[in-house]
């Protein structure tokens, strides 16, 4: 497979990869922090992720940033191509913004705009009037599965429309967490996203955020900070700090607007004893805060897709551990049974299901479609090469 890419990455070197031609089949390899603002050059390519990085500087938007970033309407060009973190992590991402939007790894994802199994870590540091801010993403339209962010956010006053995963999510966003800790703030701050859409939607996910309410902010969620979109069996497990201090939080959402809150969890730490601050047209189903003596329980996740069953799903999106459920994955999709390295087991589940060349009725993907394209195919074959033998 190797040899495969070598013979067509003329096209990559052009734009300044070592490896790959962007298409879904044979994506740029980005090796560098240089390749990864090479990014910019084409927005609308196939990537992997191929090394973890360490980044010297950070730009407010590293992909995607907008050509006038101080106007809250965003007149630069969006990201619309794919990103296969591979389970890779991208460390040292520390934005600071001054009256500034769109700040983010990537500022704008598009609709069609895909990322994939990636690791950020680092921190948002705001001043004046920012918004549309997060560490993946400042607003997301596209799809965004698998991230992991850890970071502390020291946000101004006039700060709007921010989250550890995104600032606005008008597309989806599943099995991704967060953690770490935030402070200050105006409206619009959640867990996950400071805002989302009547089209977007959250899928198992999970937020570990400490996030302090001493400067009274509105509309703050440990998910979403102001919710109009799907939220189905995801779950708070952080706190909220001074939380006399404010009156318009939840532990799911700081407001639901016409919002389908289903199978969601909060626990008890949390100091909230509601899903959300706010609610209009809202009924929240089979959503409850769990008590300490309930977090280690499997019985207190029921239609969660769990390790060990299968009534839920086989995905095994979920495990139980002693202060609570924990998305289950080594951080490489290709590592099927999650054991923590990809190996001839996982080649054998591959051969199960190899190929399927119809596309997925859900918004989940096939299982071992690794591109996500709806498909099981030679590209997800090729990705499956390039992950044996690795793990955690």
């Amino acid at each position: 497979m190797k040899y495969v890419v070598l013979i067509v990455c003329a096209a990559g070197v052009a734009f300044g990869f070592q490896a790959g031609s962007g298409t879904l089949e044979d994506p740029y390899i980005i090796s560098n922090e240089q390749e990864l603002s090479d990014v910019n050059a084409d927005l609308s390519a196939c990537y992997v992720l191929g090394t973890d990085l360490y980044l010297s500087e950070s730009e407010p938007a590293i992909i995607a940033p907008d050509s006038t970033p101080e106007d809250p309407s965003f007149t630069g060009e969006a990201f619309t191509g794919r990103f296969f973190g591979k389970g890779r992590s991208i460390r040292g991402v520390n934005i600071s913004a001054e009256n500034q939007y769109y700040c983010g790894l990537f500022g704008f994802i598009e609709d069609g705009g895909e990322v994939h199994n990636l690791k950020v870590s680092g921190s948002l540091n705001t001043s004046g009037t920012t918004g549309y801010a997060g560490l993946v993403a400042g607003r997301n339209k596209g799809m965004i599965t698998g991230c992991s962010v850890n970071a502390d956010l020291s946000l101004s006053s006039q700060t709007i429309y921010t989250g550890f995963i995104t600032g606005s999510n008008e597309g989806g966003i599943l099995r991704s967490s967060s953690n770490g800790n935030l402070t200050g703030a105006k409206q619009y701050i959640g867990g996950l996203a400071g805002y989302s859409t009547s089209q977007a939607y959250f899928s198992d996910c999970l937020s570990k955020a400490v996030i302090d309410l001493s400067d009274n902010p509105d509309y703050v969620g440990g998910i979403c900070g102001y919710c109009s979109s799907r939220i189905e069996n995801s779950f708070f497990n952080g706190s909220f700090l001074s939380s006399a201090h404010a009156d318009k939080f939840g532990s799911i959402t700081g407001k639901a607007k016409d919002a389908s809150i289903e199978g969601c969890r909060w626990s008890e730490s949390a100091g909230c004893q509601s899903y959300t601050g706010e609610s209009q047209n809202t009924i929240p189903q089979n959503t409850f805060m769990l008590e300490e003596s309930q977090l280690a329980s499997a019985e207190s996740y029921s239609g969660w897709d769990m390790l060990g069953e299968s009534e839920n799903g086989e995905s095994e999106i979920w495990r139980i551990a002693q202060q609570g459920a924990e998305l289950y994955h080594s951080g490489i999709f290709e590592d099927y049974n999650k054991d923590g390295i990809v190996d001839a087991i996982d080649f054998s589940i591959l051969a199960q299901y190899f190929p399927i060349n119809q596309q997925s009725q859900t918004a989940l993907p096939l299982p071992c479609d690794g591109n996500f394209d709806g498909l099981l195919s030679l590209s997800d074959l090729a990705f499956f090469c390039e992950s044996w033998l690795q793990g955690e």
